[in-house]
């Protein structure tokens, strides 16, 4: 899915020149390498919290419980 994403004219041709420079055919490749410096989360954060402790029948009714 497509979207749109308003940037100012400074920051777009920023963008285009690491575009060129990566040979990269999106920005959209541009900014997930951007990120990936800076954020290196995993694509899934399944498994994150490792301390956590596997949950039992009888949690599922506690946790359903409003």
């Amino acid at each position: 899915m497509a979207t749109s994403v308003a940037v100012q004219e400074v920051t777009r041709q920023r963008l285009y020149r690491l575009r060129e420079a990566w040979k990269a055919s999106s920005y959209d490749e541009v900014i997930q390498r951007l990120l990936a410096t800076k954020d290196p989360a995993p694509p899934s954060l399944f498994g994150a919290y490792r301390r956590a402790k596997r949950f039992r029948k009888g949690d599922r009714a506690t946790f359903h419980e409003l």
